[in-house]
């Protein structure tokens, strides 16, 4: 992977071999900050025992963590990448943010 924009809490990564394949990553540092993506808490499927709360919406392809009042997501800015196996990219993200909720 790498980087294709930092800027503050919002970053976003591409594969080296294939730049169509991105991955988006935002952090959240309070709660007002949280008010677009938990907007969509809503419609989506939530994670259990996964930070205070947690959430994955498979039509945006975004996992959100919230611990306290910081959290995080990991969105994939492509919807192709969301067609072939979404169980599986599903299973992935939530992976993915299990192993940095554990270091947030």
């Amino acid at each position: 992977m790498k980087v294709v924009l930092g800027a503050g809490d919002n970053c976003a990564y591409s594969a080296t071999d294939d730049p169509s394949f991105a991955l988006e990553a935002t952090a959240y540092q309070d709660t007002s900050s949280m008010a677009t993506i938990t907007s969509i808490e809503s419609s989506s499927e939530h994670l259990t025992g996964l930070g205070n709360d947690a959430f994955w919406n498979g039509t945006i392809g975004a996992v959100f963590v919230r611990e306290g009042t910081r959290g995080f997501s990991f969105s994939l800015p492509s919807f192709a990448n969301l067609t072939d196996a979404p169980a599986a990219v599903q299973a992935k993200m939530v992976a993915l943010a299990t192993a940095v909720a554990a270091r947030f």
